[in-house]
């Protein structure tokens, strides 16, 4: 039989009911109290034990969790950086397709002569092109610049493979900047070609079989009329590119 302490034997052990003397009952009392002590102390050790695994498990998957939603949020980034790389692509095919315009108008405007009422309103035309350019630009620039700034609130996070994304969007960013200049540099190539067309179209048409005292007056009256239609063609052009301007400067700006 089993001698190991229990509280409700404890009460039976007394050395008048279970020993003939004192000194035999008080010698079995103590020897069942370290039984028992012993066995507190090994079902401590156990519990602590138990617990600690728990704890450990529990620690364990909070942080796979959070390695799981890191995974994601990386992937998710991958895929943001995909497509701004696409939409450079298409900006760069369509400033493309803006130099090839560009080049096909430079060769209608030498091969042709145009009254200057016609080249003012073709002047206007391609200035309303370029101002509907530039307000899609300007929508690039935006959206361009609500991913960036949703990139520097996860790089707060200190996530090494999120800053690494961002310092490539911002990358891809100083890019399209350089891009955006190039082509700003293109359009103030254009408008000094169109400035001169007035010119070239007036020298072409001058009064070489007319009498002086006739062509003097008109050739004043010419010059009079060249110089409004040049400022007015300024005006517009300038406004165009100080839009640009601006709106490159400014992302210049945020870039330091």
């Amino acid at each position: 039989m089993s001698t190991e302490y229990s509280p409700s034997r404890r009460s039976k052990l007394s050395p008048e009911s279970t020993y003939n003397t004192p000194m035999v009952g008080n010698f079995a009392e103590s020897q069942n109290e370290v039984r028992y002590l012993r066995y507190l102390q090994k079902l401590a050790e156990q519990t602590k034990s138990g617990t600690q695994s728990v704890h450990a498990g529990e620690m364990f998957r909070t942080v796979s969790d959070q390695l799981k939603k890191n995974v994601e949020i990386i992937s998710k980034f991958e895929l943001q950086v995909k497509a701004e790389a696409q939409k450079n692509e298409k900006l760069t095919m369509e400033n493309e397709r803006l130099k090839r315009e560009l080049s096909n108008l430079q060769v209608t405007f030498s091969g042709t002569q145009r009254e200057p009422a016609d080249v003012i309103r073709q002047q206007k035309a391609e200035i309303e092109s370029l101002k509907a350019h530039v307000g899609i630009l300007q929508a690039e620039i935006k959206q361009h610049s609500q991913s960036k700034k949703q990139f520097e609130i996860l790089e707060n996070k200190d996530y090494a493979k999120l800053a690494s994304a961002y310092r490539t969007e911002k990358m891809q960013h100083k890019l399209k900047t350089e891009q955006l200049q190039k082509m700003v540099h293109e359009l103030r190539k254009q408008k000094t070609y169109l400035e001169k067309m007035i010119p070239e179209s007036q020298r072409t048409t001058t009064f070489m079989t007319s009498p002086e005292s006739v062509a003097v007056p008109m050739r004043a009256e010419k010059n009079k009329s060249e110089e409004k239609n040049k400022i007015i063609i300024e005006e517009e052009e300038e406004n165009v590119m100080n839009m640009a301007d601006e709106k490159v400067e400014g992302e210049m700006e945020e870039e330091k």
